[in-house]
């Protein structure tokens, strides 16, 4: 497989924010609603996945890994640092303005969150978390405070610049098929 060296951004506008709708609530669905508001799955398909186990119980870093290759046709990391100053660093280097990051955090207590990180026109960072229905600048401490205090673990996902070929598209459809899924939230 490729490897996932560079920063996955998504291109995002006002009104991938703002068609948002959350219609079915689910405990677990940060992965989902952030991949919903991103594009790369649309609205019924989230929903269909908060309705299942998925949206009760969580995805493992290896199930984000997977639907990102099998819906976007490249390999994909959700690689992790112990730094938030490393993590902010990559953000503040590689982002485009208008796009945004999939990004995550492990907490001290091990529980886990997945939300994403914009950079607007103005260059400003975002915090973007359609689950938890909030939206801050990153220059504010309170929305720092969010993603530092009680965190042991920052996530951000990296893609390969090359897409799968035929043959490692059909290894990795294969590998899907005989997967055995252990559920764990993130």
């Amino acid at each position: 497989m490729p490897t996932a060296v560079h920063l996955s951004q998504f291109k995002i506008t006002d009104s991938n924010l703002m068609s948002f709708e959350r219609n079915i609530s689910a405990p677990m669905d940060c992965v989902i609603s952030a991949m919903e508001v991103m594009g790369v799955i649309n609205s019924g398909a989230a929903n269909i996945m908060r309705i299942s186990t998925i949206g009760a119980i969580g995805i493992t870093k290896q199930q984000i890994e997977l639907i990102f290759a099998y819906a976007l046709g490249k390999n994909f990391e959700f690689d992790t640092t112990s730094t938030y100053t490393q993590w902010t660093d990559i953000i503040n280097e590689k982002l485009h303005p208008g796009h945004v990051v999939f990004a995550g955090v492990t907490g001290t207590d091990d529980s886990k969150h997945v939300f994403m990180i914009g950079r607007n026109s103005s260059g400003a960072l975002v915090l973007i978390d359609p689950s938890n229905h909030m939206f801050c600048d990153l220059a504010s401490e309170a929305c720092v405070n969010r993603i530092v205090h009680g965190i042991r673990e920052w996530h951000l996902l990296f893609s390969s610049d090359e897409f799968l070929t035929a043959e490692q598209q059909t290894i990795l459809t294969q590998y899907m098929s005989h997967l055995h899924h252990q559920v764990h939230d993130i």
